[in-house]
């Protein structure tokens, strides 16, 4: 079977981006893009991967395709990157181009949240990093640029010359960008603070994006959750619109064709990936759900390209 990069910890991810290691493993890093080692005639195409840590990257002349789940998107000019854990990715560019990138790559382990934030409700805060949204990259004007800038190189250069009071420090400037990419996500995406979801559909995503199979039941988050199906359901179709297995169903899709546009696995090999006991299996689910077979969904994506 094709496997996929799952990327656990900061030094296999800096080793396969070209990075220095670190000496020891940490919870959180920040390190400069122009630090990353690839040589100039080489064309980088990395493999699909799938890192389990919080991302924040900013960018400024950037020049490169950027895979996400099933979407690719050609990333331009000064932008902010934002990925939650367990996405699939992928990146396309010449090297020459990622030697003029700029700027600087924040990371932080789920760990990282419940010493230093409330872990049950940091989706909620920041809602641009539940495993649904698929807003990931923003393009910023001249004053933005600048905002991020300097918040990127205050968490630097603390992080780079710690002492005693460095750490509580830099959770205060984290504090702050992650609220100003708040500010700029809202702003963008039109939303207002008191739509946003509540606790329960955020906690009921993050649980059923680190159970994605296709044998997870409503049963067995309501459990997690310690809540009664029939509540969670009723809930979740007041609030969204959907039931508990429709939300279930409609992520497993989405996992689907992320594996099917990015990875290099079989039909076969993605719905056994999934948990379905049969190809013919997945193909009736994928069907029913996208109205296409998955090989239909394959060949038009490629007619698209």
């Amino acid at each position: 079977m094709s496997e996929i990069e799952d990327i656990t910890s900061f030094n296999q991810f800096l080793k396969y981006f070209g990075f220095q290691p670190s000496e020891t493993e940490s919870i959180f890093h920040i390190y400069r893009l122009n630090t990353m080692r690839v040589h100039k005639d080489e064309y980088l195409l990395t493999p699909t991967y799938r890192q389990h840590f919080f991302d924040i990257t900013f960018i400024t002349n950037a020049n490169f395709t950027y895979h996400y789940s099933q979407y690719s998107e050609q990333v331009l000019g000064n932008c902010l990157q934002l990925v939650p854990p367990r996405q699939l990715q992928k990146l396309e560019a010449p090297a020459s181009q990622f030697l003029d990138l700029n700027g600087f790559t924040l990371y932080f382990k789920p760990e990282f949240l419940s010493t230093y934030f409330d872990n049950r409700k940091f989706i909620k805060d920041f809602p641009f990093f539940a495993y649904s949204n698929t807003d990931v990259l923003f393009d910023l004007n001249v004053r933005e640029t600048i905002e991020f800038k300097t918040l990127f190189e205050k968490i630097i250069q603390l992080y780079e010359n710690r002492d005693a009071f460095s750490d509580n420090i830099i959770i205060g400037y984290l504090w702050a960008l992650l609220n100003t990419i708040k500010k700029l996500w809202v702003q963008r995406k039109a939303y207002k603070i008191s739509t946003l979801k509540s606790d329960l559909v955020t906690q009921f995503e993050t649980v059923v994006c680190e159970n994605l199979k296709a044998s997870v039941r409503v049963t067995d988050v309501a459990d997690m959750l310690c809540l009664s199906p029939k509540y969670l359901s009723e809930s979740l179709k007041a609030e969204c619109g959907q039931s508990a297995r429709e939300i279930i169903d409609e992520r497993l899709l989405n996992e689907a064709k992320a594996l099917l546009a990015q990875s290099a696995l079989s039909i076969s090999e993605v719905g056994y990936r999934l948990g379905f006991a049969e190809p013919s299996s997945f193909s009736r689910f994928f069907k029913r759900l996208s109205g296409l077979s998955p090989s239909e969904y394959l060949f038009s994506r490629n007619s698209v390209k």
